[in-house]
């Protein structure tokens, strides 16, 4: 997929965007979304977990899937199984997006050459993270691994080829983290490109699950996600993540014996979790 597209084409025949939510009785939470009624010039797919109420839609390109399925990785599979559109941009459901943002993706993956394009995203006004300034046609391990699920759009083609959430991450999952990191990983071990395009596509104004997860259990997670990733090297990104978060002053020097077993303990349990299937 290629060329030069130009916005209206891409917003009305290109982009879907994909929102996992729960327990959702109207639409207002969509609304509240997009800026100056951006939404009904857009395809938008709604994953709805809930084990009662019954979401609906009577808008032509507004598609909603009531699911009794829980977790997060569940609800962006069930999405992606049914997403019908050349582009797809993951959401939440309490993000909102930039009154330009259809155009800066229609920009980005005019300029990146790649299969899945990170874009930005600000927390509170702020930029969420220390972005690169440039364009990148293949985003590095470290970078990949600060990813955020809604900074993400992939070419629908991928899915095709069945690449998939790990339903064992994620929240609502037994790590509550990393589903995003897992499956972009995936998808960078079997040789696809992941770019990077700065621009500001969106505003997150609540704390994000890795600031509101206490930090045994951002450690829990990881020895668990840095195994699924990296196998026998898992040691040596356990211990970077130490290093990071030692100089970024996230942890203390007195943490890291305590956090450090954490994380193999996580890795543990996902092996265990591995030799039960």
């Amino acid at each position: 997929m290629s060329g030069d597209w130009s916005s209206d084409v891409c917003s009305s025949d290109l982009i879907e965007i994909l929102v996992s939510t729960m327990n959702q009785k109207s639409l207002a939470f969509l609304f509240k979304m997009f800026p100056n009624e951006t939404w009904k010039r857009i395809s938008i797919l709604i994953v709805n977990q809930t084990r009662t109420d019954q979401l609906v839609s009577n808008y032509h390109n507004i598609k909603i899937i009531n699911s009794r399925e829980i977790g997060l990785s569940n609800s962006r599979n069930v999405a992606l199984k049914n997403a019908s559109k050349e582009i797809l941009l993951i959401a939440d459901d309490d993000i909102v997006y930039k009154e330009n943002f259809i155009e800066s993706i229609l920009e980005g993956f005019n300029s990146v050459s790649a299969d899945v394009i990170c874009f930005q995203y600000e927390i509170y006004g702020k930029p969420a993270k220390n972005y690169l300034s440039r364009i990148s046609n293949d985003v590095n391990w470290l970078r990949l691994l600060n990813t955020s699920s809604v900074e993400v759009a992939l070419k629908k083609e991928l899915v095709y080829n069945t690449f998939y959430f790990d339903d064992k991450f994620g929240k609502n999952a037994p790590f509550l983290m990393g589903e995003e990191i897992v499956f972009l990983s995936d998808l960078k071990n079997n040789k696809y490109k992941i770019g990077y395009f700065p621009q500001l596509i969106l505003s997150h104004n609540h704390l994000t699950t890795g600031f509101k997860t206490p930090i045994e259990q951002i450690y829990y997670s990881s020895g668990a996600i840095f195994y699924r990733i990296f196998e026998k090297k898992y040691l040596l990104w356990i211990l970077i993540k130490l290093f990071f978060d030692l100089k970024q002053k996230k942890v203390k020097i007195t943490d890291t014996v305590r956090l450090f077993k954490k994380s193999i303990g996580g890795k543990k349990a996902f092996i265990k979790m591995l030799n039960r299937k």
